[in-house]
Formats: structure tokens, C-alpha cells, sequence
């Protein structure tokens, strides 16, 4: 199983405004079938997309979901 290297992403903007960083899971389809699944904080889902593409530039799939808010306790 493949697996993407850690990813620290910048805590400011240029502005020096603070980025709340949002929870992304990243799945990639390697030609050869294997597939890989990553979960990290992303400043938002295009850099989550930019670095597993930067990383994996054969890959055919390249999915990534962003978590948005938190279930409610049962």
C-alpha cells in the first residue's frame, strides 16, 4: 500500500492572517492497481490535491473529501 509523506502546511497567509486547517482524506489509483489513502491537515482541499499530485504524478485517480463539522454524540 502506498503512502503519502507527511505534509506540514503553513499556519499564516501573507497577510498574517490565520488559517483554520481543515481535516482532508486524500485516495489515489496507481496505474498498476495499488492504492493509497492519506488523512492530514490541509489549509484547504486544492493543497491537499497539489501535493499528492506533486508526489504521485502517474497516479490515474486522485479523490479528496474534506471533513466538515463533527457528528453529534449518541
Amino acid at each position: 500500500m502506498l503512502a503519502l509523506l507527511p505534509y506540514t502546511p503553513p499556519v499564516f497567509h501573507t497577510t498574517g492572517q490565520t488559517v483554520q486547517l481543515k481535516r482532508c482524506h486524500v485516495v489515489i489509483k496507481m496505474p498498476d492497481g495499488s492504492r493509497g489513502d492519506h488523512t492530514g491537515l490541509y489549509p484547504n482541499s486544492w493543497d491537499a490535491l497539489d501535493r499528492a499530485i506533486e508526489l504521485f504524478p502517474e497516479a490515474l485517480v486522485v479523490s479528496v473529501t474534506v471533513a466538515r463539522g463533527r457528528r453529534a454524540a449518541a
